[in-house]
């Protein structure tokens, strides 16, 4: 489902019967925005509402790759000051919505489904490289 997305949004792109790095550049972001749209549940973009916990999202996703679980100090460690006193919360909270399970081991975590990790990395990734602030 998602590859169909990126290569119906790469494919629409295109204008000139030439696949680019722009073309395709340009399709998998209008994808991560279809997905997000279609797919993704409405408590994820919630969570990304609120600023402490889409920044605690945010380096979640940038750290590490898609579908891989992390513990709690492995975060810890990224976060600002404000985003350390709310981890628990933040972890309470997307485990209660059903984002993130509790891994094998004591303290770790891992995304309900590798498609909102890949979600709020794309996410990011548009809102770098376009130098949109992370909200």
């Amino acid at each position: 489902m998602l590859m169909h997305e990126f290569g119906n949004a790469v494919f629409w792109h295109d204008a000139d019967n030439k696949i680019s790095d722009n073309d395709a550049r340009a399709g998998i972001l209008e994808a991560a925005e279809i997905v997000g749209r279609r797919y993704i549940n409405e408590q994820v973009t919630g969570v990304l509402r609120n600023k402490t916990y889409s920044s605690i999202l945010k380096t979640i996703a940038r750290k590490l790759p898609v579908g891989t679980t992390f513990t709690r100090s492995e975060i810890l460690r990224e976060l600002q000051e404000k985003e350390r006193k709310n981890l628990d919360n933040f972890l309470q909270k997307t485990k209660g919505l059903e984002i993130i399970v509790e891994g094998e081991m004591r303290a770790e975590y891992k995304f309900v489904n590798s498609l909102y990790h890949l979600f709020v990395w794309l996410l990011y990734l548009y809102k770098e490289k376009n130098d949109v602030i992370w909200t």
